[in-house]
């Protein structure tokens, strides 16, 4: 007579050895929830380190746009020289300013 697992999908000769194996089977299951777990978790606590990131970016933009304002509201305009980083700056915060 063969015994057949539902959990492991096969024929195994004695129910000892059926059981045996849907243990291991259930073992090797438990390790890859704990597994999707963890990275789970790690993925998260990631994400709050860029969504802190991101919200130190939006305060100093605006801290920066503050001091601006009222430097050219007292002086009349600022000037700076641009360089290769400025430039990519100048770029991206123009097209952000057209989408969002």
């Amino acid at each position: 007579m063969k015994y057949y697992s539902d959990l492991t999908k096969k024929f195994y000769e004695d129910p000892s050895e059926c059981e045996s194996a849907e243990e291991a089977f259930k073992e090797e299951q438990k390790k890859k929830e704990e597994e999707a777990l963890q990275k789970s978790n790690a993925r998260k606590e990631a994400a709050k380190k860029v969504d802190e990131a991101y919200n130190n970016l939006v305060a100093a933009k605006k801290e920066y746009e503050k001091v601006l304002s009222d430097f050219c509201k007292e002086y009349g305009a600022y000037h700076t020289s641009i360089n290769k980083d400025s430039i990519s700056d100048w770029l991206d915060a123009f097209w952000s300013g057209l989408f969002f």
